[in-house]
């Protein structure tokens, strides 16, 4: 049986900004719409090529390393990567239908 424990603790200054969480969120469901895939390959169709190259640099880690294991830290400098070197029309948009669940469960 696998099990895990997760620790939620509020930091004094969040990573995202509370008026981009709606992008952050974007981001993360489309990078982790399959955890097992490689960094490289589940942020391809937002980062090009050379920005993955510069990203992985950045971040210190293997392109080959899936996804699932960045932490908090190395999200926040994928995220605001994107915001600073990516066009914003190559964002991930939440989906219509997971607007809509934000939105009821309010």
């Amino acid at each position: 049986m696998d099990t895990a424990i997760l620790a939620i603790n509020r930091r004094k200054k969040p990573l995202i900004a509370t008026q981009h969480q709606p992008k952050f969120t974007a981001l993360a469901a489309y990078g982790l719409r399959d955890s097992r895939l490689p960094l490289s390959v589940a942020i391809a169709g937002v980062f090009t090529p050379p920005q993955i190259t510069k990203l992985v640099r950045l971040l210190g880690v293997d392109r080959e390393l899936p996804i699932s294991r960045l932490n908090e830290e190395q999200w926040g400098t994928v995220f605001h990567t994107m915001l600073q070197h990516v066009p914003s029309s190559r964002w991930p948009k939440l989906s219509t239908s997971s607007k809509g669940k934000s939105k009821k469960r309010k």
